[in-house]
């Protein structure tokens, strides 16, 4: 057999072409048991023709995909209340002409609920 008839029964097949087969030979104690070749894979390791090695890869990337889904997206958005304040002193800028420049900002749901240092919005 050429080598590209080798290749192209591939892994797929659970039983090699006819000439790849291995020849019995009898014996006096009857038939020697055909051997069977060591990619062969029974049907009964397979589900849906993916083994169970590969499906439980599967299983497990898809589970973990589900978690870190599920995790980083509660992190994204953003709590009821929250306070948007510069390290640095009063670095941030508002609209407001009496307070053009303030540590910090408080929003509450979408509005500015107060504006001032750390120290005064705590």
């Amino acid at each position: 057999m050429s080598l590209v008839d080798k290749q192209s029964w591939g892994l797929r097949n659970r039983t090699p072409p006819v000439e790849a087969r291995p020849k019995v030979v009898p014996t006096s104690e009857g038939p020697a048991p055909a051997k069977v070749p060591r990619s062969a894979t029974p049907a009964s390791r397979e589900l849906f023709g993916v083994s169970r090695a590969n499906l439980g890869l599967l299983i497990a990337s898809l589970t973990l995909s589900l978690y870190a889904l599920l995790r980083f997206r509660s992190l994204s958005t953003p709590s009821e209340s929250y306070a948007l304040c510069s390290p640095r002193g009063a670095n941030v800028f508002t609209v407001d002409d009496a307070k053009p420049r303030v540590q910090c900002l408080v929003v509450h749901h979408s509005h500015f609920t107060d504006v001032g240092t750390l120290g005064m919005v705590e």
